[in-house]
């Protein structure tokens, strides 16, 4: 996983993920740590939705999912909130809605809608502040590769 952000702020960060010594390696600005002994439901953050893509196919009613980040190992859990019909351009579609668990002092709140009939491709997501300031993003456009 490598990541490099070029504006005002710039900043690389480039993990290294060793599965056989259950290990990763990452370097910021120079500085590197070393995480061990990481469970077989790692990530590296950029990776939780598709990981949550294929999790949520088994049933659970919560999906736990480890990263890591500034030298140690820390969680994502959501739980699946249900079914629900989410209305978008190009059409309407039963989906799965999970949700995003926080820390109790954490009041955020964010929701995902995955779509079984596109392979549970996030639809749509919605983000709250604690203020009440909401983001709430809608699949507009999809597409597939056809598999050979």
């Amino acid at each position: 996983y490598f990541y490099e952000r070029v504006s005002k702020k710039p900043k690389k960060i480039d993990l290294k993920f060793d599965w056989q010594a259950k290990k990763v390696t990452n370097s910021i600005a120079g500085k590197e740590w070393t995480v061990e002994n990481l469970p077989d439901n790692t990530v590296d953050k950029f990776s939780i939705q598709l990981a949550a893509m294929l999790e949520v196919q088994t049933d659970k009613q919560s999906l736990r999912f480890h990263y890591a980040e500034k030298g140690e190992l820390k969680e994502y859990l959501f739980t699946v909130e249900g079914k629900e019909r989410v209305e978008t351009k190009l059409g309407e579609y039963d989906t799965i809605k999970i949700k995003r668990v926080r820390a109790k002092k954490k009041k955020r709140i964010t929701y995902s809608w995955l779509a079984p009939e596109l392979g549970y491709v996030l639809v749509r997501m919605q983000h709250v502040e604690p203020d009440g300031a909401t983001l709430d993003l809608v699949l507009e456009e999809f597409s597939r590769s056809e598999s050979k």
